[in-house]
């Protein structure tokens, strides 16, 4: 952890437990023990500032700003913890569909492998004519769903107690928005996932994963015809870049409902919502529908 990073609410940067941490050690270690014991976290460790960050010069907009949150040190110490038992595992869960957030594994592949795609849509026949989707899900940590997380995270076999602190973790955090340098009044959230929690990305993913896992069921069973590369039988049906969907297939009436049906089950499972205004369509250059 950085020395320098900003402070949550509590105001301690990584560099006062790092320079006092001769003296506070034993504290630290037994608060987080803890924790970790009655699986209950002070309501003090889970306040959290959101700063807004611009997205785009001369904002219209609060959709302008991305929202980012700065969580205490304790807390994120306690996730870190979590994630150090989390992240050796996702390459052997998560599909090979998605780069991000995934050891030995670099996002530039699916970006190689989505300009060859475009390459091969550019060209294609009439009788294999390509649409390319992409799906942008409007506010995709935000709305990420508790009930879903923890349905997920027990899907993949975690254990019990496990699942409790992860969820001791994500659950239930109070915000503040700082506007022009002052903090707003207290309030808390329903659901979805911090960006500044260390836990974040990789329970993202891991929650992500489930529709990945449906579009490759369809495709496996012929319910899906995705792109085929070659003759050998390898299929693309879709790539994952973090949040980012990118969906292939053949340019179908049919492929095109099962498409959508995939993606609303998977929206009213998780509590994702597709943006449909930044979301887009391409088809290749000659197509019958």
């Amino acid at each position: 952890m950085q020395s320098d990073r900003a402070p949550g609410p509590l105001g301690f940067q990584p560099l006062f437990f790092k320079y006092f941490w001769s003296t506070i050690r034993n504290e630290v270690l037994a608060a987080i023990q803890e924790v970790f014991s009655l699986e209950k976290m002070p309501r003090q460790w889970k306040t959290t500032y959101i700063v807004l960050i611009l997205k785009k010069e001369n904002p219209r907009d609060v959709l302008d700003y991305r929202p980012i949150s700065l969580c205490n040190i304790l807390y994120k110490l306690m996730a870190k913890l979590l994630v150090n038992h989390l992240k050796p595992l996702i390459p052997s869960l998560v599909s090979a569909e998605q780069d991000a957030f995934v050891l030995a594994r670099n996002i530039s592949k699916n970006i190689m492998v989505a300009h060859e795609i475009f390459h091969s849509m550019s060209r294609a026949s009439p009788r294999k004519s390509l649409m390319i989707i992409r799906a942008d899900m409007e506010k995709a940590y935000d709305r990420m769903s508790w009930k879903f997380i923890e349905v997920v995270l027990g899907h993949y076999g975690f254990h019990s107690t496990f699942i409790r602190w992860i969820m001791t973790c994500v659950t239930h955090p109070c915000f503040s928005v700082i506007v022009n340098g002052t903090p707003s009044d207290w309030f808390t959230s329903s659901g979805g996932l911090r960006q500044g929690c260390p836990l974040s990305p990789f329970l993202f993913i891991l929650c992500s994963d489930m529709l990945s896992r449906s579009l490759q069921h369809l495709t496996e069973t012929g319910g899906l015809r995705a792109y085929e590369p070659t003759n050998s039988g390898l299929s693309i049906s879709h790539l994952m870049f973090a949040d980012d969907l990118l969906l292939v297939a053949r340019a179908t009436t049919w492929n095109a409902r099962i498409l959508k049906q995939t993606l609303m089950k998977y929206c009213i499972q998780s509590g994702q919502q597709i943006n449909i205004n930044k979301s887009h369509i391409s088809f290749s250059k000659r197509i019958n529908i």
